[in-house]
Parts: C-alpha cells; structure tokens; sequence
C-alpha cells in the first residue's frame, strides 16, 4: 500500500506547477460547526507546508466546496472538484451521509481521498472496495467500544471507593 500511495503522490506531483487538494466539508447546514473547524485547520497545514517548501518542492493549493450538510448537495460538488477544478487528491469527511453519497462517484472517478471523520458502519461499506480510500478517524464502534470501557472502569472507581 505505500508504494501505491507514494506511486499515485509521485505521479500527481509530476510537472505540476501545484498540488491541488479539493475539500468536502459543511461549511453550511447543521454540520457547519465541524466544517468551519475542520476549514480553519486545512488552511494552518496549508499554510505551514507551503511555508516548509510545499510537496517535493510544489505548492501546495486548497479547494474548499461546501456539501452544505446535505448528500443532495455533497455529490455535485464532489463531481465538480475532481472534473471541474481537476483536484489532485481529495480531503474532508466530516458527515457519514454525505460521504456515502460521494462513495459511487468516488470510485467511479478512482479518486485518492484522504478522509477525517464520517466513522459510521455504512461508511466503511460504502468504501470497503475504493482501493484509495483511506479514513484516519477510528470506526464507530471502535469509539463505542472504548466508552463502554471507560464506564467500567468508572463502576470499579466508584465501586473501590464506596
């Protein structure tokens, strides 16, 4: 897998004059908390990379698209960063429906994604054969499994101190 994945950097960054990141987030609707968040910190990597030198010497350069909160909206835009703005790599996932939603085109297009959140069970489905899927955020239910840890632990805390 690393050699796919420094293959696919190498050959995206091969005469380009930039690395052209599109990002997915909700920027509006109900998710937009996490999506304005998740914005702010693309922009602080965006800005230190650039600053260290860029990807093997390219800038690096951000694409921002607003799902909106909505899978309605999600796949459009989804489609339009990698036909339109031509993106190198995609980034974002903050929603589970709308990543979803993205998942037919995404494999359609064989999009390289890079994806931080959107930790539901279908999620993995959707993706489980996009062999340039790659989610950085644990599963659900890893997460669940580790709160269900936690109050055990707590129950054995409040047991030993009574």
């Amino acid at each position: 897998m690393t050699k796919m994945l420094l293959t696919g950097v190498l050959l995206a960054l091969s005469g380009a004059d930039a690395v052209k990141v599109g990002v997915l987030l909700p920027l509006t609707g109900p998710g937009s908390v996490s999506g304005q968040a998740a914005k702010n910190g693309y922009l602080l990597a965006l800005d230190e990379i650039n600053r260290a030198g860029g990807v093997l010497g390219q800038p690096l350069e951000v694409v921002f698209a607003d799902d909106g909160s909505s899978p309605a909206k999600a796949v459009p835009e989804f489609v339009r960063l990698v036909t339109v703005d031509k993106v190198d790599f995609m980034a974002g996932g903050v929603s589970s429906a709308t990543s979803v939603a993205i998942s037919g085109p995404a494999k359609q297009y064989g999009t390289f994604m890079a994806w931080i959140g959107a930790a539901a069970t279908p999620v993995e489905d959707a993706f489980a054969d996009h062999k340039y899927f790659f989610h950085y955020h644990p599963w659900a239910y890893y997460n669940f499994e580790a709160i269900l840890d936690y109050f055990k632990y707590l129950k054995r805390v409040v047991a030993a101190s009574t």
